[in-house]
């Protein structure tokens, strides 16, 4: 948008309803210079400050963002980011005989590609996962063999953000969050294929899906609190009443389990009901990467030097290291997931991240 110094009408220069990081007026004020992942992929473009179709500008790297002119105009700076993130394989025992998983063997790179692949999460029935991938340029959803990682394209989002996929308990129905709409909403798909279905709507951000165990309803973050939609679409319900992030239904179809930004993980009737704290994980901060069995909870434990996941026992209430991470994990998106017999892990890890500066001379 422009407006005059000295006040105004406001000019709307772009719709792509996509997010813009950064922007930059050319040395004569007549464009403007933006980033924007507006065909699929980050990319500069120039329009016009009076408006008119926006051009690319050619650039080397891949993510350029927050461009930068220099006062006579010949010269623009941008950064440059990449990260390339893979999701590994860790074998395990089972939690039969053990309070919790017990790794036992080397790990295996599962999904791996050259760009980012993360937020995996792996089917009831554990025959496949779901993640995130930028492989394609942006992020879309991937479905993938659990024993294998053969991978196959879900979505075409056109270069929209996308991610927080989720299971349904049956296996077939995956639902995510995307801003193909504008804002973010929360979509429903077959996990076979087929066309997205937008289930929320409004002008407020809808997040972070979950389906309860009976497929009716899926959960969902909206003003920082967690409702509930029939899965089918229809009315909202809210849930929470003090704050809530990503949450879990368990599997008896009665609790719920949910995250809160000011630390803990908390239950609450479905049905509504007092919030209880999980004493154990009372000054837990979590983030995104936790989840359930039906015996217990597996989480990355950022309390603990070094960081680990661990897993608490419901049974017997003790809290187990499972694993010590190598390497970086990302920050935002879910790194943890454990397989339903608790069998395997698979932890999102980051291989390689560069954020440098560049500079294009005789910018015209």
């Amino acid at each position: 948008m422009v407006v005059p110094v000295e006040g105004g009408s406001v000019r709307q220069l772009t719709s792509d309803r996509q997010p813009v990081n950064g922007q930059a007026w050319t040395a004569d004020s007549r464009e403007l210079v933006f980033e924007s992942n507006r065909y699929g992929g980050n990319a500069l473009w120039r329009v016009a400050a009076t408006g008119g179709q926006p051009r690319r500008v050619e650039t080397t790297g891949q993510s350029p963002t927050f461009p930068a002119i220099s006062r006579r105009g010949d010269r623009l700076a941008y950064t440059e980011t990449f990260i390339d993130s893979n999701v590994w394989r860790y074998p395990a025992t089972g939690v039969e005989s053990h309070d919790a998983p017990t790794v036992f063997a080397t790990p295996t790179c599962l999904l791996c590609s050259s760009r980012e692949d993360e937020s995996a999460r792996i089917s009831p029935d554990g025959r496949r996962i779901v993640f995130v991938s930028k492989r394609t340029g942006a992020d879309e959803i991937w479905v993938a063999n659990s024993d294998d990682g053969k991978a196959n394209r879900l979505t075409f989002m056109n270069g929209s953000p996308t991610g927080s996929p989720r299971w349904s308990s049956d296996s077939r129905w995956l639902a995510f969050d995307s801003r193909a709409a504008g804002q973010p909403d929360v979509y429903v798909v077959n996990a076979d294929g087929g066309t997205p279905r937008r289930i929320t709507t409004g002008s407020a951000a809808h997040t972070t899906p979950a389906w309860s165990h009976d497929g009716r309803w899926i959960y969902f973050v909206s003003a920082a609190q967690i409702f509930r939609i029939p899965s089918s679409g229809g009315e909202a319900v809210q849930v929470s009443r003090n704050g809530g992030s990503e949450m879990e239904e368990f599997a008896d179809g009665k609790t719920l389990y949910y995250a809160k930004s000011t630390g803990g993980i908390w239950t609450v009737p479905v049905n509504g009901g007092p919030e209880r704290l999980v004493p154990e994980l009372a000054d837990l901060r979590t983030g995104r990467s936790w989840g359930l069995t039906s015996q217990g909870i597996y989480f990355m434990d950022s309390r603990a030097n070094p960081q680990s996941a661990r897993f608490l026992n419901f049974r017997t209430r003790r809290l187990t290291t499972m694993l010590v991470p190598s390497g970086e994990m990302p920050g935002g998106t879910p790194s943890l997931a454990l397989s339903p017999d608790g069998r395997y892990l698979l932890v999102t890890r980051v291989e390689h991240r560069v954020n440098d500066l560049l500079m294009i001379d005789n910018f015209q």
